[in-house]
């Protein structure tokens, strides 16, 4: 009989163990970030003359963000062939998105190129969580990234509708996922089937800018819409083509809530104060053929070509953002912490000066990075060669100062340095630089604070 009840003993020895040591990898690694029931607001910082002020002065009175999903730093970033350039020479990618580059080069101060670091996991809807909250997601809400669930925590969208500013939407359906009641219009394409290249893409482009003849030759893949596709220069495969995308012609709205042929952008009455847009395209080409493929140099023309024009179209008093939410792999995938999928491009431009170039050279987040010792990723590009970079959570902050908006509870994020925050001749108004940087780091101390006594 004892010798039975030993190794029954000892079974349930180790399966305690195993139990224990399971639970404890499981609380110290798979962490769940506890969310913030703050919410920010305008008289928190004592000093906000009005609604529309708030803890800042407001420097636009419009915003347009373009998200162009997957944006990687070298898509944007001019790129010089010669010595020290890459082994492999021109990729199809390189200097395929000719304004934003020019944008890039810009140097009278009205537009920034910056190396946008993700924080991993490089998933979009954990990056759009981060691009609207300012916080960072943990290892364990990956899991949760295809269950979607709206977005209770303090972030900018509820800011904004907060202070009275109307928030438009069009692109991919996640945003319409997260904020369900965020968006006086949205209008949500389906974006999970990555075999579609152009349906999301051609709905931005008709609500912002229609009829300009911009919009991919058909609506859908060929494997969408069962039938063969139009011509193509390059196949994926024995099925699949990508169309032309220089192919110019009389092209409607296509919008899955209305079939107004306005746009947004057009018409001397805008009724929006933030217009958000979110293009799949580029994400798309790459899962399907990765960057090297010369469908990718065709979707970033495209895309290039829409954002000129969305900026040709812009009132004077905006801000003009384009951001990639995450980069790819040489293979086009991401979701992992390498250089190539963490390092995506931030431009942000306007039509009046938006950066003080004297205050901006000595700044730490506007030094250059160097060179990073390659990897098996480096050959994907330079990705540390980029004089200006952030982090994707700076961006909630910089955004709300320029708006005028309470920065949200959870925000750990900083400002951009360099930046204009205040128009011409309201900085007297005692909301000096020192000033906007003295009441983020009191907010940033209240959040800290507050998580302490959340944790305890």
């Amino acid at each position: 009989m004892e010798q039975t009840c030993r190794p029954a003993s000892a079974l349930l020895f180790a399966l305690a163990t195993a139990l224990l040591g399971t639970w404890a990898f499981g609380s110290g690694f798979l962490l769940h970030r506890i969310e913030l029931g703050l919410r920010s607001q305008c008289g928190h910082e004592g000093n906000a003359s009005s609604r529309r002020d708030c803890w800042s002065p407001r420097r636009f009175d419009r915003a347009v963000v373009v998200v162009v999903d997957a944006l990687r730093l070298d898509f944007v970033k001019p790129f010089q062939p010669g010595a020290g350039s890459l082994a492999g020479g021109v990729a199809p990618f390189h200097n395929r998105m000719p304004f934003l580059g020019s944008l890039a080069a810009d140097q009278s101060g009205r537009a920034r190129l910056y190396a946008f670091e993700a924080d991993p996991p490089t998933v979009t809807m954990q990056r759009l969580k981060a691009l609207t909250t300012g916080s960072l997601p943990t290892f364990v809400d990956v899991g949760r990234s295809f269950a979607g669930g709206a977005i209770t925590e303090d972030n900018i969208l509820s800011q904004a509708g907060a202070a009275g500013l109307r928030t438009v939407f069009v692109g991919d359906d996640t945003w319409s996922s997260l904020f369900p009641a965020a968006f006086a219009d949205a209008r949500p394409f389906p974006s999970f089937n990555v075999q579609d290249l152009h349906t999301v893409d051609n709905g931005v482009i008709g609500t912002l800018v229609p009829g300009l003849g911009l919009e991919a030759g058909a609506r859908t893949s060929p494997r969408l819409r069962g039938a063969p596709g139009p011509r193509a220069d390059h196949h994926f495969n024995d099925s699949h083509s990508v169309p032309r995308t220089r192919k110019r012609t009389a092209l409607l709205a296509r919008s899955n809530a209305s079939a107004d042929l306005t746009g947004w952008l057009q018409g001397d009455a805008l009724t929006w104060d933030i217009a958000i847009a979110h293009m799949l395209g580029v994400d798309h080409v790459g899962h399907r053929v990765g960057p090297y493929h010369p469908a990718m140099g065709q979707k970033l023309e495209q895309t290039d070509r829409v954002l000129a024009a969305v900026w040709d179209a812009l009132p004077g008093d905006t801000l003009f953002v384009v951001l990639g939410d995450h980069g790819m792999t040489a293979g086009g995938n991401h979701g992992g912490a390498s250089p190539a999928e963490t390092h995506a491009a931030l431009v942000l431009a306007a039509k009046s000066p938006l950066f003080d170039t004297a205050l901006a050279a000595g700044s730490p987040s506007s030094a250059s990075l160097g060179q990073e010792p390659g990897g098996r990723e480096a050959e994907d590009g330079d990705w540390f060669g980029s004089p200006h970079r952030c982090r994707q959570v700076d961006l909630v902050p910089t955004l709300s100062f320029l708006l005028g908006l309470p920065v949200p509870a959870a925000s750990m994020g900083v400002l951009l340095p360099g930046l204009r925050y205040a128009r011409p001749g309201e900085l007297g108004s005692g909301k000096s630089p020192s000033g906007l940087l003295e009441a983020e780091t009191r907010r940033l101390l209240q959040n800290a604070e507050q998580e302490a006594l959340d944790t305890i």
